[in-house]
């Protein structure tokens, strides 16, 4: 008697159980296919920017932002849209627009940087922040020493 209780006790835990985990698996392989989608098109963006197309790929993060994103996602994107105006205040020939891209990109790593905290990127960011600091900087040296 106690073999068929264990047996049909082993049984409906099975039949109540085994759909959650079709479940769970369903919703983990969702997340997932979200997570890579984000970082698909993110790689897509960086690909743009290193080809110095920095208002198409400025766009294409705005448009990755619109959609669903965990918190690890958001700062991913912050972080590669920090990179991408870096690189166009460096490729970029125009002096204003040199000046807005640092701007920006410093606002982007300041950003990343107070919330982002538990991120593995974070030392890197800081350190990328602390190079675009000292960029910036002789930006503004070469600015002076031109109108002065």
């Amino acid at each position: 008697m106690r073999r068929i209780t264990r047996s049909l006790a082993f049984l409906l835990a099975l039949i109540v159980f085994f759909p959650l985990a079709f479940t769970v698996s369903a919703q983990d392989e969702e997340t997932v296919q979200k997570k890579s989608k984000v970082k698909d098109d993110l790689e897509f963006a960086m690909i743009l920017a290193r080809h110095r197309f920095f208002d198409l790929a400025n766009e294409f993060t705005a448009e990755i932002k619109k959609g669903h994103m965990t918190t690890e996602d958001e700062a991913t994107l912050l972080l590669a849209n920090a990179q991408i105006l870096t690189w166009a205040a460096e490729y970029s020939t125009g002096r204003s627009e040199r000046g807005e891209f640092y701007t920006q990109a410093l606002e982007r790593f300041k950003e990343f940087i107070d919330y982002h905290t538990d991120h593995p990127d974070y030392n890197k960011a800081r350190i990328d922040m602390a190079v675009l600091y000292q960029n910036h900087g002789m930006f503004l040296s070469e600015e002076i020493q031109l109108t002065g």
